[in-house]
């Protein structure tokens, strides 16, 4: 098995960290890396096929670029197949559909969603749609603007659903993807959230049935029911506890293969995961614990199945910590972490790529 990390780090230097699982030593060893990438803060691989796909997050300028690599899963590298550029700036999101037949960015600094066609090859390929939003939030040094923060597929794959932290907005687009334009910018719509939120990233339960979502500013929690896409949430539950004082930042959020339990990662002045237990029969969450990932921001978090382990990116501190994932799914600090500047996302591939939404593989 492979952990892939993604990181800000200018081009010359490597941006993208691979390694190897361990289970002797319960960690993951160095392979290699990849470098000629700006800030590839985000990515993501491809379910059917050993690809990576990596977006470059350019803050100032408006140049966007998806950069895909072919994995070599013996020997730890990787080939870059391609780069295809695209007008937007700060890119911080990327997901495909299961058949690798289109690519959605999210992109933060021009609140916009670009959608690029991805042939079988992994080489050819371009930009079929762009997405530009309007509107803003109370915040007005966060939420001036549209800032488009994720964009994930449901797990039917019928419908495109995008947070978007400078408006409230969850939006949802029809996904056609034999069409010439796969989404379907007349059958869209969103949920309003609580004003000043923040949505920032989201996931799906195993079974589809739920959509979670986690806030940036308000560091909360929504559970939506897939059963009935146009109504609001069923809950809505702070990552933080009561009476809490210090700065919020709510970072990601992560569902385990059984369905059982959730896992979202508080920023800010926190620097914890929380974990919740799922009712099997409402979705609804109960919390279970929380503790510290030793280090500062954390980021992007990962389960890792295979090794029953969940990784936590501390982007602050330069330091992906190990947890191990106990019975009742509460958490266990390890002493073994990696070392990475600026760490912002973290992946895994095993020589059986399967079809699990990046999520957990």
């Amino acid at each position: 098995m492979q952990l892939i990390v993604g990181s800000y780090r200018e081009a010359t230097n490597r941006g993208i960290h691979l390694y190897d699982w361990c289970g002797s030593d319960q960690t993951f060893k160095p392979t290699g890396g990849i470098s000629g990438i700006e800030n590839p803060s985000y990515i993501w691989i491809a379910p059917q096929a050993p690809l990576l796909y990596a977006i470059s997050e350019d803050k100032e300028g408006s140049a966007g670029k998806i950069s895909i690599y072919e994995l070599q899963l013996n020997d730890g590298e990787a080939t870059l197949l391609s780069s295809i550029p695209f007008e937007a700036a700060g890119s911080c999101f990327i997901s495909t559909d299961d058949a690798g037949r289109h690519a959605f960015i999210a992109n933060y600094e021009s609140g916009s969603l670009t959608v690029v066609q991805l042939p079988a090859d992994g080489i050819t390929g371009g930009v079929v749609q762009q997405f530009k939003f309007i509107g803003n939030g109370p915040d007005p040094k966060r939420q001036e603007q549209p800032h488009l923060h994720a964009a994930l597929l449901s797990r039917d794959e019928r419908f495109l659903y995008c947070s978007d932290l400078g408006t409230d907005h969850l939006y949802r687009f029809l996904y056609q993807p034999e069409d010439p334009l796969p989404l379907q910018a007349n059958l869209h719509s969103y949920i309003k959230l609580p004003s000043g939120c923040g949505p920032r990233h989201l996931t799906f339960s195993p079974d589809g049935r739920w959509l979670y979502l986690i806030t940036e500013l308000s560091a909360e929690l929504f559970v939506f029911d897939m059963a009935e896409p146009d109504n609001n949430w069923l809950q809505q539950i702070a990552i933080n506890p009561s009476g809490y004082s210090g700065k919020i930042e709510g970072g990601d959020v992560q569902v385990d293969v059984t369905g059982r339990f959730l896992y979202a990662s508080n920023r800010g002045d926190a620097n914890e995961i929380v974990v919740f237990k799922i009712k099997p029969l409402t979705g609804k969450l109960q919390f279970r614990q929380r503790i510290s990932t030793a280090g500062l921001s954390p980021r992007s978090i990962l389960i890792c199945e295979q090794c029953g382990l969940l990784l936590a990116a501390n982007e602050q501190s330069d330091n992906v910590v190990i947890f191990k994932i106990q019975h009742n799914g509460s958490l266990e600090l390890t002493p073994n972490q990696l070392h990475i500047p600026a760490p912002t996302c973290v992946k895994t591939v095993n020589n059986r790529i399967n079809s699990t939404k990046n999520q957990i593989l």
